[in-house]
Protein backbone atom coordinates (compact mmCIF):
# COMPACT_ATOMS: atom_id res chain seq x y z
CA UNK A 1 0.00 0.00 0.00
CA UNK A 2 2.42 2.57 0.68
CA UNK A 3 4.92 1.71 -2.47
CA UNK A 4 0.99 1.99 -4.57
CA UNK A 5 0.70 5.63 -2.59
CA UNK A 6 4.57 6.44 -3.51
CA UNK A 7 3.83 5.36 -6.84
CA UNK A 8 1.09 7.53 -7.19
CA UNK A 9 2.46 10.52 -5.56
CA UNK A 10 5.26 10.50 -8.37
CA UNK A 11 3.30 11.74 -10.95
CA UNK A 12 1.12 14.09 -8.88
CA UNK A 13 4.50 15.73 -7.45
CA UNK A 14 6.47 15.82 -10.68
CA UNK A 15 4.14 18.57 -12.32
CA UNK A 16 3.58 20.53 -9.64
CA UNK A 17 7.60 20.91 -9.19
CA UNK A 18 7.38 21.68 -12.92
CA UNK A 19 4.76 24.08 -13.16
CA UNK A 20 6.42 25.46 -9.93
CA UNK A 21 9.53 26.18 -11.46
CA UNK A 22 8.50 27.07 -14.65
CA UNK A 23 6.65 30.58 -13.59
CA UNK A 24 9.97 32.16 -12.72
CA UNK A 25 11.80 31.31 -16.41
CA UNK A 26 8.67 31.78 -18.35
CA UNK A 27 8.05 35.32 -16.70
CA UNK A 28 11.82 36.52 -17.26
CA UNK A 29 11.62 34.94 -21.04
CA UNK A 30 7.85 35.95 -21.44
CA UNK A 31 7.79 38.88 -24.06
CA UNK A 32 7.74 42.02 -21.23
CA UNK A 33 10.43 40.31 -19.75
CA UNK A 34 12.62 39.54 -22.54
CA UNK A 35 12.04 43.60 -23.81
CA UNK A 36 13.30 44.76 -20.72
CA UNK A 37 16.85 42.28 -20.79
CA UNK A 38 17.48 43.20 -23.91
CA UNK A 39 17.53 47.01 -23.86
CA UNK A 40 19.69 46.74 -20.77
CA UNK A 41 21.94 44.47 -22.60
CA UNK A 42 22.10 47.29 -25.87
CA UNK A 43 22.61 49.79 -23.30
CA UNK A 44 25.66 47.96 -21.81
CA UNK A 45 26.74 47.10 -25.07
CA UNK A 46 26.61 50.83 -26.47
CA UNK A 47 28.61 51.74 -23.34
CA UNK A 48 31.41 49.15 -23.81
CA UNK A 49 31.47 50.31 -27.43
CA UNK A 50 32.53 54.24 -26.25
CA UNK A 51 34.74 53.08 -23.49
CA UNK A 52 36.87 50.72 -26.00
CA UNK A 53 36.70 52.88 -28.32
CA UNK A 54 38.61 55.69 -25.58
CA UNK A 55 40.86 52.77 -24.40
CA UNK A 56 42.37 51.62 -27.58
CA UNK A 57 42.52 55.19 -29.03
CA UNK A 58 44.59 56.02 -26.19
CA UNK A 59 46.94 53.12 -26.41
CA UNK A 60 46.97 53.39 -30.77
CA UNK A 61 47.83 57.36 -30.05
CA UNK A 62 49.99 57.31 -27.02
CA UNK A 63 53.53 56.87 -28.11
CA UNK A 64 53.03 59.02 -31.44
CA UNK A 65 51.84 61.36 -29.16
CA UNK A 66 54.53 60.85 -26.73
CA UNK A 67 56.94 61.35 -29.33
CA UNK A 68 55.66 64.19 -30.82
CA UNK A 69 55.24 66.11 -27.75
CA UNK A 70 57.79 65.26 -25.24
CA UNK A 71 60.32 63.16 -27.20
CA UNK A 72 61.28 65.61 -30.15
CA UNK A 73 60.64 62.29 -32.71
CA UNK A 74 62.64 60.23 -30.85
CA UNK A 75 60.79 56.81 -30.91
CA UNK A 76 63.26 54.94 -29.11
CA UNK A 77 62.71 56.80 -26.04
CA UNK A 78 58.78 57.52 -26.19
CA UNK A 79 58.45 53.85 -26.90
CA UNK A 80 60.58 53.32 -23.59
CA UNK A 81 58.53 56.29 -21.50
CA UNK A 82 55.00 54.49 -22.42
CA UNK A 83 56.12 51.15 -21.73
CA UNK A 84 56.67 52.27 -18.23
CA UNK A 85 53.83 54.48 -17.85
CA UNK A 86 51.79 51.32 -18.82
CA UNK A 87 53.62 49.12 -16.12
CA UNK A 88 52.82 52.30 -13.41
CA UNK A 89 48.89 52.25 -14.57
CA UNK A 90 48.79 48.56 -14.51
CA UNK A 91 49.52 48.44 -10.73
CA UNK A 92 47.45 51.40 -10.16
CA UNK A 93 44.36 50.02 -11.52
CA UNK A 94 45.23 46.60 -9.86
CA UNK A 95 45.25 48.20 -6.81
CA UNK A 96 42.25 50.49 -7.30
CA UNK A 97 40.32 47.04 -8.16
CA UNK A 98 41.36 44.85 -5.39
CA UNK A 99 41.33 47.09 -2.41
CA UNK A 100 39.54 50.22 -2.79
CA UNK A 101 36.70 49.18 -5.33
CA UNK A 102 34.20 47.51 -2.64
CA UNK A 103 34.87 50.27 -0.31
CA UNK A 104 33.72 52.91 -3.06
CA UNK A 105 31.03 51.30 -3.76
CA UNK A 106 29.43 51.50 -0.56
CA UNK A 107 30.55 54.82 0.19
CA UNK A 108 29.06 56.18 -3.65
CA UNK A 109 26.73 53.42 -4.90
CA UNK A 110 27.08 51.92 -8.35
CA UNK A 111 25.83 54.98 -9.61
CA UNK A 112 27.75 56.80 -8.12
CA UNK A 113 30.87 54.99 -9.49
CA UNK A 114 29.93 55.13 -13.03
CA UNK A 115 29.34 59.11 -12.23
CA UNK A 116 32.68 59.48 -10.84
CA UNK A 117 34.82 57.28 -13.32
CA UNK A 118 33.18 58.65 -16.22
CA UNK A 119 33.96 62.34 -15.26
CA UNK A 120 37.14 61.80 -13.80
CA UNK A 121 38.48 59.69 -17.00
CA UNK A 122 36.70 62.29 -19.46
CA UNK A 123 38.51 64.83 -17.12
CA UNK A 124 42.16 63.24 -17.86
CA UNK A 125 40.89 62.45 -21.62
CA UNK A 126 40.47 66.19 -21.89
CA UNK A 127 43.35 67.63 -20.68
CA UNK A 128 45.90 64.98 -22.36
CA UNK A 129 44.46 67.57 -25.94
CA UNK A 130 46.43 70.60 -23.71
CA UNK A 131 50.35 69.15 -23.45
CA UNK A 132 52.17 70.37 -20.75
CA UNK A 133 55.36 67.38 -19.20
CA UNK A 134 55.88 63.65 -19.85
CA UNK A 135 55.17 63.77 -15.78
CA UNK A 136 51.80 65.27 -16.16
CA UNK A 137 51.21 62.56 -18.83
CA UNK A 138 51.52 60.08 -16.56
CA UNK A 139 49.78 61.67 -13.70
CA UNK A 140 46.69 61.67 -16.26
CA UNK A 141 47.11 58.21 -17.06
CA UNK A 142 46.55 57.25 -13.36
CA UNK A 143 43.43 59.18 -13.29
CA UNK A 144 42.08 57.71 -16.12
CA UNK A 145 43.48 54.01 -14.95
CA UNK A 146 40.78 54.95 -11.90
CA UNK A 147 38.14 56.12 -13.93
CA UNK A 148 38.28 52.63 -16.17
CA UNK A 149 38.70 51.04 -13.33
CA UNK A 150 35.56 52.17 -11.89
CA UNK A 151 33.58 52.43 -15.02
CA UNK A 152 34.81 49.11 -16.02
CA UNK A 153 34.34 46.84 -12.78
CA UNK A 154 30.92 48.78 -12.69
CA UNK A 155 29.87 47.99 -16.39
CA UNK A 156 30.12 44.06 -15.39
CA UNK A 157 28.27 44.05 -12.14
CA UNK A 158 25.13 46.00 -14.37
CA UNK A 159 25.69 43.35 -16.87
CA UNK A 160 25.25 40.39 -13.86
CA UNK A 161 21.73 42.27 -12.56
CA UNK A 162 20.51 42.92 -16.10
CA UNK A 163 20.37 39.26 -17.39
CA UNK A 164 19.39 36.15 -15.30
CA UNK A 165 22.02 33.43 -14.76
CA UNK A 166 21.70 31.27 -17.36
CA UNK A 167 22.02 34.30 -20.09
CA UNK A 168 24.94 35.83 -19.12
CA UNK A 169 27.25 33.80 -21.69
CA UNK A 170 25.11 34.89 -24.54
CA UNK A 171 25.27 38.90 -22.95
CA UNK A 172 28.95 38.57 -22.61
CA UNK A 173 29.43 37.43 -26.15
CA UNK A 174 27.22 40.71 -27.20
CA UNK A 175 29.78 42.92 -25.06
CA UNK A 176 32.79 41.21 -26.82
CA UNK A 177 31.53 41.43 -30.09
CA UNK A 178 31.18 45.40 -29.17
CA UNK A 179 34.46 45.56 -27.77
CA UNK A 180 36.19 44.16 -30.80
CA UNK A 181 34.31 46.55 -32.79
CA UNK A 182 35.11 48.90 -30.66
CA UNK A 183 38.86 47.99 -31.25
CA UNK A 184 38.46 48.80 -35.39
CA UNK A 185 37.15 51.51 -35.13
CA UNK A 186 38.37 53.44 -32.78
CA UNK A 187 42.27 53.72 -33.52
CA UNK A 188 41.74 53.76 -37.39
CA UNK A 189 39.76 57.05 -36.99
CA UNK A 190 41.52 58.80 -34.67
CA UNK A 191 44.72 58.12 -36.09
CA UNK A 192 43.18 59.63 -39.22
CA UNK A 193 41.95 62.51 -37.00
CA UNK A 194 45.48 62.97 -35.00
CA UNK A 195 47.33 63.03 -38.43
CA UNK A 196 45.29 64.92 -41.07
CA UNK A 197 42.99 66.84 -38.84
CA UNK A 198 44.47 68.29 -35.67
CA UNK A 199 46.48 66.59 -32.98
CA UNK A 200 45.05 67.65 -30.09
CA UNK A 201 41.21 66.86 -31.55
CA UNK A 202 40.95 63.30 -30.77
CA UNK A 203 41.56 63.91 -27.36
CA UNK A 204 38.49 66.10 -27.34
CA UNK A 205 36.38 63.84 -28.84
CA UNK A 206 37.34 61.00 -26.49
CA UNK A 207 36.21 62.88 -23.59
CA UNK A 208 32.52 63.54 -25.43
CA UNK A 209 32.42 60.09 -26.04
CA UNK A 210 33.76 58.86 -22.67
CA UNK A 211 30.83 61.23 -21.14
CA UNK A 212 28.28 59.42 -23.50
CA UNK A 213 29.20 55.89 -22.41
CA UNK A 214 28.88 57.34 -18.49
CA UNK A 215 25.55 58.10 -19.42
CA UNK A 216 24.72 54.79 -21.17
CA UNK A 217 25.83 53.23 -17.70
CA UNK A 218 23.85 55.56 -15.77
CA UNK A 219 20.64 54.80 -17.73
CA UNK A 220 21.66 50.93 -17.29
CA UNK A 221 21.96 51.27 -13.43
CA UNK A 222 18.55 53.02 -13.32
CA UNK A 223 17.00 50.40 -14.77
CA UNK A 224 18.77 47.48 -13.28
CA UNK A 225 17.13 48.09 -10.15
CA UNK A 226 13.51 46.66 -11.82
CA UNK A 227 14.88 43.67 -13.30
CA UNK A 228 15.86 41.39 -9.75
CA UNK A 229 12.28 41.34 -8.97
CA UNK A 230 11.21 40.30 -12.18
CA UNK A 231 13.52 37.68 -12.88
CA UNK A 232 13.84 36.26 -9.01
CA UNK A 233 11.55 32.70 -7.98
CA UNK A 234 8.29 33.43 -6.19
CA UNK A 235 8.86 32.78 -2.27
CA UNK A 236 9.23 29.20 -0.96
CA UNK A 237 9.93 27.94 -4.54
CA UNK A 238 13.96 28.74 -3.77
CA UNK A 239 16.60 27.16 -6.61
CA UNK A 240 15.41 23.70 -6.95
CA UNK A 241 12.20 24.98 -8.65
CA UNK A 242 14.19 27.10 -11.23
CA UNK A 243 16.58 24.15 -11.34
CA UNK A 244 13.66 21.94 -12.71
CA UNK A 245 12.43 24.12 -14.64
CA UNK A 246 15.45 24.35 -16.77
CA UNK A 247 16.16 21.19 -17.04
CA UNK A 248 12.86 18.85 -16.55
CA UNK A 249 14.37 15.59 -16.88
CA UNK A 250 16.23 16.09 -13.80
CA UNK A 251 12.96 15.56 -12.03
CA UNK A 252 12.55 12.63 -13.31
Amino acid sequence: AAAAATAEGQPEAQPEAEEGGSSPVSSGSSKGGKAHWSSAMWIIGGAVFLQNVCFTSLEALSTVYLQDHYFNGDIDEATFFWSISLSVVAVIGLTISLFFYTRIVKCITLKGCVLLGGIVCAVALLVLGFPTSRYVFLVQLNFIALGENLVGTSGFTLLSLCVRPDEVGIAMGVMNMFWNAASVVGPLTMAYIYEHVDRNLPWYILAVLRIASMCFLFTAACTAKKLPAAAAPPAGDGAGGDIVARHPDAAA
